[in-house]
């Protein structure tokens, strides 16, 4: 609920962000290559800076030469014609982009479809290429269409794009069609490739999915990531696809991902496939001010009932002059065998200075998959400089109630602002006789009336009766203080 939620602000930002790709100078494969690059030591940037003035010096100097005298000469010399210098030979044309496999499948009304792309290039990068996609009935009718970009094609690189396609209830599609429309080509040295393991697909009768764990080579990190699902039949047709977006991978790390796909038939075997998005390389490292450090993630956990899992992670804001804004957070749920069965992802919209906060969810997993470990991981957001004491809400009054289908947690919200507050952020921690934290629920509070106490319920997912809980709020992307 909380994604959905948060999916409304997010496609006003990449509204927003698309036409600011536009201004940006540098192209998509000079920064990947800056991505990829390993850092420059200071010790060679200061000889050469140290070189240039002197080369500069030597070359600005004034020499005196003594005029000499030349004899005429007694025979007209013979012209000996200068080498001519051939033409330059042209730029080779850049073999296409092209698709290399094709093919979709059709579970009830949803179409999932994926295709392949190559680029057979070894020194080059195609940037901003478009493709189109048309799936057509038997008479030949077009029944949907879709379309979209493919920011960065590596050299050499073979990519895989999934999504799906909705038709009319009696639609059948019998075939699709793609067009391809290459992007600017870049001239640049291989450069390195997110990877992809532990790659399983969970089949399910209404929701089907693929999940994986995705490695960055980067030295930075990279919001917006589309990954893309393709499967496969036994005879290495492609059934099927879908896709998803990461919003966040940090520098030198992994993450868990999860897709949603539609496909007909038996699937033998599945492809995950990372890539930037446009809006990946907008994002830039927030920069912490002198004297401040970042979030501190002083406790995490889970607890599972049947397939549902219930989470809960306490951050803190330990500077007392400086508030964090746009944080994100993302989870990693992991079974035995390290296969990936759940992930999770959301946003810290404020931290105030010294402030703790409990975030919690609830995700379900594949039935029958027993969540081992969880891996949590932040990405910091702006620090905003206070200048005055603002306290954070509380709660009071807390109670778990167990139910027969939901338990619950309730209390009571206080807000200490003389405005009521919309669109609160309120979580649910359950935790155990040893402070651990067994499970957690997630809602939001229409409204915080002002200078006044608001009640809340969150239904919760735990192991077991937990011994506490806990609830907290905090402001949301949507909050509007009135």
């Amino acid at each position: 609920m909380k994604n959905n939620r948060s999916q409304l602000v997010y496609i006003f930002v990449v509204l927003l962000l698309i036409f600011t790709t536009l201004a940006c100078g540098s192209s998509t494969t000079q920064k990947m290559e800056e991505a990829a690059a390993p850092p420059v030591l200071e010790e060679v940037e200061e000889v050469a800076t140290s070189v240039q003035p002197d080369t500069q010096k030597e070359s600005s100097e004034t020499v005196a030469v003594e005029p000499t005298l030349v004899p005429e000469p007694t025979e007209a010399p013979t012209l000996t014609p200068e080498p001519t210098t051939p033409p330059p030979t042209s730029t080779p044309e850049p073999e296409p982009i092209s698709v290399i496999a094709q093919g979709f499948g059709q579970n009830r009304q949803s179409i999932g479809y994926a295709f392949i792309v190559e680029n057979p290039n070894a020194m080059l990068a195609f940037e901003d290429s478009q493709y189109q996609i048309a799936a057509i009935d038997e008479s030949g009718a077009i029944v949907a269409t879709d379309s979209g970009y493919i920011t960065l094609l590596l050299p050499e690189q073979k990519l895989g794009f999934g999504n799906s396609l909705y038709v009319e209830e009696g639609i059948t599609v019998s075939s699709i069609e793609i067009q391809l429309n290459a992007g600017d080509s870049r001239s640049t040295d291989p450069i390195a490739n997110f990877t992809v393991e532990q790659v399983t697909y969970f089949a399910d009768d209404f929701f089907p999915k693929v999940s994986g764990v995705i490695q960055s080579p980067y030295n930075r990190d990279f919001a917006d990531i589309r990954v893309s699902a393709v499967l496969y039949n036994e005879n290495d047709e492609i059934i099927g696809g879908g896709f998803t977006f990461v919003n966040f991978i940090l520098a030198n790390s992994s993450t868990g991902v999860e897709v949603s796909v539609d496909s007909s038939g038996e699937v033998a075997r599945v492809e995950l496939y990372p890539v930037i998005s446009s809006l990946s390389l907008l994002s830039s490292e927030n920069e912490i001010p002198e004297g401040a450090t970042g979030i501190n993630l002083t406790k995490y956990g889970f607890g599972q009932d049947g397939d549902g899992v219930g989470f809960g992670l306490i951050v803190e804001n330990p500077n007392n002059t400086h508030s964090i804004e746009n944080s994100s957070y993302r989870l990693t749920f992991f079974s035995e065998d390290g296969t990936v069965i759940g992930t999770d992802e959301g946003y810290i919209n404020l931290l105030l200075p010294e402030q703790q906060l409990g975030i919690g969810g609830e995700v379900y997993v594949a039935e029958n998959q027993v969540v081992s470990q969880i891996e949590a991981q932040l990405k910091i957001g702006e620090f905003v400089e206070v200048t005055e004491e603002l306290p954070p809400f509380s709660s009071e009054n807390v109670v778990f109630s167990p139910g027969t289908f939901s338990s619950k947690v309730s209390g009571f919200i206080l807000n200490p602002y003389p405005q009521n507050a919309t669109y609160l952020d309120i979580s649910a921690l359950a935790f155990d006789e040893d402070g651990e934290i067994i499970g957690g629920g997630s809602t939001f509070l229409d409204f915080a009336a002002a200078n006044n106490k608001s009640a809340v319920e969150v239904s919760i997912t735990s192991s077991g009766t937990p011994a506490t809980v806990s609830l907290y709020a905090t402001t949301s992307s949507l909050t509007k203080f009135e």
